[in-house]
């Protein structure tokens, strides 16, 4: 089990000791810390807010909750905690990029036009929809980020959200059907029968592959806390 993990299962365990009240107080702040950027340290995160809920835990013992050990101001407090944290390694964050342009590549070989004389793959298209779907990813985290400690009530917070989360979407697929339906077809490029086969057929397995392997882990997990 490598550190992020364990940091993470320790603080979710600590955290489902607290009163409902300082849980919620945590789930903002993890959502806070979580979304504030791509380029934190994520192992840095978890080991902070498993510190944090270890001490308020001791500190509930004591008849103290969330806010009157860390104060009023979560906001303040969580700005403070981000400037302390340091970044992930170069490696991860371009492994972490890697990752989402291969699903993206993926998913437009799926999507690209397949007949007996091959696959047509538009090359302009494989480079605008990763883009698209990385930026729109940063955005919805910004969303969220900036919406985690609302200046308006909760039915106006979850609206907004709600509204804005819509047309972000929104504008996304339509610029993904434009690159999917009508970039010129001057860019495209024929990958031709059988290695379009071979590399369709190669996806399916990997997504078959993947989603058994998730099966089982969950699996195993339940077992093991049984």
């Amino acid at each position: 089990m490598n550190r992020t993990k364990h940091y993470r299962d320790a603080m979710n365990q600590t955290i489902a000791q607290l009163t409902p009240t300082d849980q919620q107080y945590f789930d903002q702040l993890g959502t806070y810390l979580a979304t504030a950027s791509f380029t934190l340290d994520e192992t840095a995160i978890n080991l902070q807010l498993l510190s944090m809920a270890q001490d308020l835990l001791n500190a509930e013992r004591t008849g103290q909750d969330a806010s009157q050990f860390f104060g009023q101001q979560p906001q303040a407090m969580a700005d403070a905690i981000l400037v302390q944290l340091p970044k992930s390694r170069l490696r991860d964050q371009l492994k972490f990029m890697i990752l989402l342009i291969l699903i993206s590549w993926a998913g437009l070989l799926m999507a690209s036009p397949n007949s007996a004389t091959g696959l047509k793959l538009n090359y302009l298209a494989a480079l605008l929809v990763p883009i698209i779907e990385i930026l729109t990813i940063i955005v919805l985290f910004q969303l969220l980020h900036h919406t985690t400690y609302p200046h308006w009530s909760p039915k106006m917070t979850k609206l907004i959200i709600s509204c804005v989360a819509g047309l972000i979407w929104t504008i996304s697929v339509a610029l993904l059907l434009v690159c999917l339906f009508f970039l010129p077809t001057t860019y495209q490029l024929l990958i031709p029968t059988p290695w379009n086969n071979v590399i369709l057929g190669g996806i399916g397995l990997l997504a078959i592959g993947y989603l058994g392997f998730t099966i089982f882990s969950q699996r195993a997990i339940k077992q093991h806390k049984a």
